[in-house]
């Protein structure tokens, strides 16, 4: 389940090419959140995925904690689909201040 997890995210990519990087991210938190590939911690593994892969391509994930639980818990629950957590994962990305 965690390798198809994983996979979700590349598929996506060669299947639209032009994906951008909140739609990429959320099928990394879909995938793992939705799959449930370890007995315990998907969904904090699932939020974690989707935030690093943002900040490993130059952005970050700017949330507030009880909203991203929240958003998190209704993925897991089946009440929140793949373009609501799109949508709020484009509107927290931001660009790294730099220093």
């Amino acid at each position: 389940m965690f390798e198809a997890a994983l996979a979700r995210p590349r598929h996506l990519h060669n299947y639209e090419p032009h994906a951008d990087l909140a739609r990429l991210a959320t099928a990394y938190a879909f995938g793992i959140v939705r799959n449930h590939p370890f007995n315990d911690g998907n969904k904090r593994t699932g939020f974690l995925a989707a935030g690093l892969f943002v900040m490993l391509n130059g952005r970050e994930l700017k949330v507030d904690q009880a909203e991203a639980v929240t958003m998190i818990e209704r993925l897991a629950a089946g009440k929140l689909g793949l373009p609501e957590l799109e949508t709020w994962i484009h509107a927290h990305m931001i660009r790294p201040r730099t220093r």
